[in-house]
């Protein structure tokens, strides 16, 4: 028998899985800088973009879009638990007067308040992903500060609301439609267990489990291919987006009437 310590183990997949989450945060911002960089120099006409140019044109901005990002994580953190105080609040008065009507009556009342405030918080933190878009894309490319960043991606939101949200309902969508396709393959992938299961009870079983573990490393590589071809094509039309609604039109062309985003 192995010795096995379970509170180490635990501790040790939560500190793989938080330094996975870091490599992915830095990876995935960087790409998404280079994307946006990429996008923006495209469509003003350059002809040549590498990986190595891209890549330390990248740097110089990571820490402002990581901490813009980090900064809209901490205040939806925040927005949650003051959202989430009458659901705790009800919880704690339930479980401290189990014999009163006041644990239970709090708890009712705590939580379709909490449930309220959660389906309000959606439509904001849409809204404000808009915004965190438009912000990226003027701090990357117009060298500008996190305030600056949102201030300039605020005008553009607000400035052109109709046509941003009809975009984000364009974009999101093909994203939603998109990943549910992604992922019905992955179904697949559970069937020869079950049938392994039903068919035989042990030896079929494991045949199903090796020929899922089979499918599901065949899979992932097209899943994340083909994710991040999606991903790409959201951010370069975010990108475009911002060019046309402040006015700048595709290299050799000209964008009549653009409206102009103010500065501040």
């Amino acid at each position: 028998m192995f010795d096995l310590n379970i509170p180490l183990i635990i501790g040790g997949i939560v500190i793989l899985i938080l330094l996975l989450s870091i490599i992915f945060l830095v990876i995935g911002t960087i790409g998404r800088i280079g994307l946006t960089r990429g996008a923006w120099q495209a469509d003003a006409g350059a002809e040549k973009l590498t990986f190595g140019q891209l890549w330390s044109e990248s740097l110089p901005y990571f820490w402002r879009v990581i901490g813009l990002l980090l900064l809209v994580f901490l205040i939806g953190l925040i927005f949650f638990f003051i959202a989430a105080i009458p659901f705790i609040g009800g919880m704690i008065a339930l479980f401290a007067a189990q014999d009163s009507a006041i644990g239970p009556g709090l708890f009712l009342t705590g939580l379709p308040l909490f449930l309220c405030l959660i389906c309000l918080l959606v439509p904001i933190s849409w809204a404000l992903s808009l915004i965190v878009q438009q912000a990226i894309v003027a701090i990357v490319n117009e060298d500008v500060s996190i305030g600056e960043g949102v201030s300039r991606g605020w005008n553009v939101v607000r400035n052109n609301l109709g046509n941003v949200i009809v975009m984000a309902i364009i974009l999101y969508g093909v994203r939603w439609v998109l990943s549910i396709i992604l992922a019905l393959p992955f179904i697949a992938v559970v069937v020869p267990i079950v049938l392994g299961f039903v068919l035989n009870e042990g030896r079929g079983a494991g045949i199903g489990i090796g020929l899922a573990v089979l499918l599901f490393l065949i899979l992932l590589p097209i899943m994340i291919v083909l994710s991040g071809i999606i991903e790409t094509y959201i951010g370069t039309a975010w990108t475009l987006v911002y060019r046309r609604l402040t006015g700048r039109p595709a290299a050799g062309a000209t964008l009549a009437n653009a409206p102009e985003v103010p500065s501040a």
